[in-house]
């Protein structure tokens, strides 16, 4: 019997990323040359998503905030008594990590922006396309093409299962030194390769924990007997991953 291969994911969805980071993401110009790593965006992305799935009422009491942004506010930043909110919003949720306030703050901002006579083309589908724009135009090694060549079939020579295997054997051959040239030069250039991430499950945990303030041992029954795992190390990847977060754990009684 084959044994189950586990799925990874790898964090920052690319293979290299800039070891000193480009946060393409950020609301101010100026400040998407010096940000966090793509891994690092990547997996504060995972756990807001689980965030969302196991308590909506977070995001819902968000928008309650955001919703009070006065419209065509003329200064750029955000008003005194809505950036207090966002600060309680954060404290209510143990949401308690700096990069949490930010992301709010940013949302705070955007929302400010939105509301701007001539702000129309101004929403997340734009600012997803000029954030993959942006990161393609960020990629030193854009210029260097994959370019093979197969040749031509000789047809009174050679059969057609023939002269696929030929160019499939080309294909593999061309492929590999292509990729092992630019990881090469990315290593060169110090981007750094990221992380595979085998348990995205380990996102919704802490979510339940942070969020939900669930005990471990609450989360270890809701699985039941059928996946064998233990609470130690459930605590254990939560903790791991809270850390990496820097993210404060809720008081617990679990031993």
């Amino acid at each position: 019997m084959k044994k189950k291969r586990t799925k990874t994911h790898r964090l920052g969805v690319g293979e290299f990323q800039n070891s000193e980071g480009f946060n393409v993401g950020r609301m101010e110009p100026g400040l998407d040359a010096n940000g966090p790593t793509m891994e690092r965006l990547h997996r504060e992305k995972l756990f807001l998503d689980e965030v969302l799935e196991v308590d909506p009422q977070v995001f819902s009491s968000l928008e309650a905030i955001l919703s009070g942004i006065p419209k065509h506010e003329k200064e750029r930043h955000i008003p005194p008594l809505i950036d207090r909110k966002l600060r309680e919003w954060c404290s209510r949720w143990n949401l308690n990590a700096a990069w949490c306030l930010e992301f709010v703050q940013q949302l705070a901002v955007h929302r400010s922006r939105l509301s701007k006579p001539g702000a129309k083309k101004l929403t997340f589908k734009s600012m997803k396309a000029r954030t993959s724009l942006q990161q393609r135009a960020a990629n030193p090694f854009k210029e260097q093409h994959l370019k093979i060549d197969f040749g031509s079939w000789p047809l009174t020579q050679q059969t057609k299962s023939a002269f696929r295997s030929e160019c499939e054997r080309i294909f593999r051959r061309e492929l590999n030194a292509f990729c092992d040239s630019l990881e090469e030069q990315a290593v060169a250039a110090g981007m750094e390769r990221t992380r595979e991430m085998r348990e995205p499950v380990h996102f919704q945990w802490l979510a339940r924990r942070v969020v939900k303030g669930e005990r471990i041992a609450d989360i270890h029954r809701s699985f039941g007997s059928s996946v064998s795992i233990t609470p130690r190390a459930i605590g254990k990847a939560i903790n791991e991953l809270a850390r990496e977060l820097e993210l404060t754990l809720p008081a617990s009684s679990d031993a």
